[in-house]
């Protein structure tokens, strides 16, 4: 079946990022009493550049509706179109399903995780408890908004793509930890690549933590070539997470945790454990060897440190934290 509309009764706030459709002639959003195309950003499905965004609807809330025109009785549901569209109308619904921005219980503790002993990182309406990695104050293309923490691509972000240091760029945390559990939900936008740090310490600015990678694992353009190291999960660079890892697409949530006890790390994401590695095991020594880490001093061992948060640095592609908080284990 081919529907001409199909129209979501739950409302958005007017300023949703809309998950990536090639036909903007065929897709629309409706936001408020004006009706706006779609912008196209998600090759695999597009080869032009994405279109930048614009302001050209009210800031008032509306519904979402896909339009598209029933097949003529000539073609065939053979046409490579209709299949696109149908691949459209799943990332659509995925969207709609884990893409929303804030909920009525974010950034908020449950008295269960109190007794236990977690603590929020972030509130969701400031950065109280943060600072910039090397400075004392806030860097640049970091916001709160909508109760989410949202990294967005500066122009010192080149300094990252030639190999310099995060100075100025990242976030760590004022507190250090040693043994922690860690949770945070993250979505990314197409081709997003970021990553939380852990071990961190700022006398080694060129490899300053252990990172959980995180990336748009489906949709990144250098897939075929990426290696398993630098995949969403992995300790980057050094370990690679399960082949078989749960990963969510572009524009929709995942929740991902590390959790420190003692030598032993393990990185989760989506409810699943997809790596466990031993600090100063055999498989750790010989991945270091192999990566980019190798000439670092003291990478590799364990320390008591911040958490910090690697910024965005590619124009066009961000990344959005909530739920971001921690427990110790003593």
């Amino acid at each position: 079946q081919f529907f001409k509309r199909i129209h979501f009764q739950e409302s958005f706030p007017a300023e949703f990022i809309l998950p990536s459709f090639p036909f903007s002639s065929a897709t629309r959003s409706i936001c408020g009493n004006k009706v706006k195309k779609c912008r196209a950003t998600l090759p695999p499905l597009c080869e032009s550049p994405p279109e930048p965004a614009t302001n050209d609807f009210p800031r008032t809330r509306g519904a979402i509706a896909l339009d598209w025109q029933t097949p003529p009785a000539e073609n065939s549901i053979s046409d490579p179109f209709y299949p696109m569209m149908s691949r459209i109308l799943v990332a659509f619904c995925a969207f709609v399903a884990g893409g929303r921005l804030v909920r009525a219980d974010d950034n908020i503790l449950t008295a269960a995780e109190t007794a236990a002993g977690w603590q929020l990182l972030f509130d969701g309406r400031t950065l109280d408890g943060w600072r910039g990695y090397g400075i004392q104050g806030v860097p640049p293309g970091w916001e709160v908004k909508d109760g989410t923490l949202r990294s967005v691509a500066i122009a010192s972000g080149a300094a990252r793509l030639s190999g310099a240091h995060p100075q100025g760029i990242d976030l760590i945390t004022v507190r250090t930890f040693t043994d922690f559990e860690l949770s945070w939900d993250w979505r990314v936008s197409y081709g997003g690549n970021n990553g939380v740090k852990y071990f961190v310490t700022e006398t080694r600015p060129s490899a300053p933590g252990h990172e959980y990678q995180v990336m748009d694992d489906v949709g990144d353009p250098s897939r075929p070539w990426r290696a398993e190291v630098h995949r969403v999960a992995s300790f980057y660079d050094v370990v690679p997470p399960a082949e078989d890892k749960p990963m969510r697409p572009a524009g929709v949530w995942n929740t991902s945790r590390i959790v420190v006890r003692g030598d032993m790390v393990e990185h989760w994401l989506n409810g699943v454990n997809v790596l466990v590695y031993e600090l100063g095991s055999e498989q750790v020594k010989a991945g270091i060897a192999r990566s980019k880490f190798k000439d670092e001093p003291g990478f590799g061992q364990k320390i008591t440190g911040p958490i910090q948060l690697e910024a965005t640095t590619q124009p066009g592609r961000e990344c959005w934290i909530r739920n971001l908080k921690i427990r110790e284990f003593k």
